[in-house]
C-alpha cells in the first residue's frame, strides 16, 4: 500500500519485521509500586524471556505539590481557567489540581526522553507504575504491531489499557478512539511522530488523558486503542487524586 503525504493520513509504507519497542514507567518510587514494576517484568520474562526482551526504564515523576502553577500560566503553558470555574476532573482542591498537572508533565517528560534518545523508527510504551499486564502482553503486542505494520496503518498513539467507548474498527483488535475515553496507564507511542506529539501536548488545557482523546476526536492526533485491552491498573491508592 502506498504511503500518503498528508499529516493526518492513516497509512505508511514499509514493513521489515517486528518493531523495536522501548518501555518506560513513570514512578515516584514508593516501595509497593517498585515491587509491582518488578513483578510485572518477572511474570512476562518467565513466559517470554527467550522470545521478547523486556526491560523497563524508570522515569522520575514530576511532583505536583512542588509546581508553581502561576509560573506555568505566566509562561503560557497552562490554561488559566484552572483557578476559575475548575473542571471537575481537576478536583476542587488546588493540591489535587497540582498533582494532575504533575502527572501531565511526567508524561510529557517521557515524550522529551523519546525525542532525545528514542529510535525514530521504533516505538515506546509508557506505563504508570500501577500497571498490571495481561499474561500474554508481550505476545499480543508483538502480534498486533506486526499486523499494523503489514497493513500500513499509521498512528500517533495506541492505548493498551483504556476505559470508554470501543470506537471505530481499524483491523483485528485495533480501533480508532471515538466518543469518551479515559486512562493513560499503558499506551504505545509511535516515535516517528514524537515531534508532532510534543507540539500537540505542549499546552496543558486539561488532564492528560482527556486532552489526548479530545485531540484524537478532532483528528489532531491519530489515537488508536486495543480491544480487548492488555493492561489494567492495580488497586493502589492514587498518589494524584489525594
Amino acid at each position: 500500500m502506498s504511503a500518503s503525504s498528508g499529516e493526518g493520513d492513516m497509512y505508511q509504507e514499509g514493513f521489515e519485521g517486528p518493531p523495536h519497542i522501548t518501555y518506560y514507567v513513570i514512578t515516584m518510587g514508593q516501595p509497593e509500586r517498585k515491587r509491582n514494576i518488578q513483578e510485572q517484568i518477572d511474570r512476562q520474562q518467565a513466559t517470554f524471556g527467550d522470545r521478547f526482551p523486556f526491560q523497563i526504564e524508570k522515569i522520575d515523576a514530576v511532583v505536583g505539590k512542588d509546581l508553581d502553577l502561576e509560573a506555568l500560566i505566566a509562561e503560557g503553558r497552562l490554561f488559566d481557567g484552572i483557578y476559575a470555574n475548575p473542571d471537575q476532573r481537576f478536583n476542587e482542591k488546588m493540591s489535587n489540581r497540582k498533582n494532575e498537572v504533575g502527572c501531565y508533565l511526567s508524561h510529557y517528560k517521557v515524550y522529551e526522553t523519546i525525542r532525545e534518545k528514542g529510535d525514530r523508527d521504533g516505538y515506546s510504551v509508557i506505563f504508570e507504575d500501577d500497571f498490571v499486564l495481561d499474561p500474554r502482553f508481550l505476545e499480543i503486542l508483538d502480534e498486533t504491531m506486526v499486523k499494523l505494520q503489514r497493513t500500513g496503518v499509521d498512528f500517533d498513539m495506541l492505548f493498551l489499557g483504556i476505559l470508554g467507548d470501543v470506537g471505530e474498527p481499524i483491523i483485528y483488535n485495533v480501533y480508532r478512539t471515538t466518543g469518551i475515553s479515559w486512562c493513560a496507564h499503558a499506551y504505545l507511542v509511535n516515535n516517528r511522530h514524537i515531534d508532532k506529539i510534543l507540539e500537540q501536548m505542549w499546552f496543558i488545557h486539561n488532564i492528560l488523558d482527556v486532552q489526548i482523546f479530545k485531540k484524537g476526536n478532532k483528528g489532531e492526533l491519530q489515537v488508536l486503542r486495543l480491544y480487548p485491552t492488555i493492561a489494567d491498573q492495580a488497586g493502589f491508592a492514587s498518589h494524584i487524586r489525594i
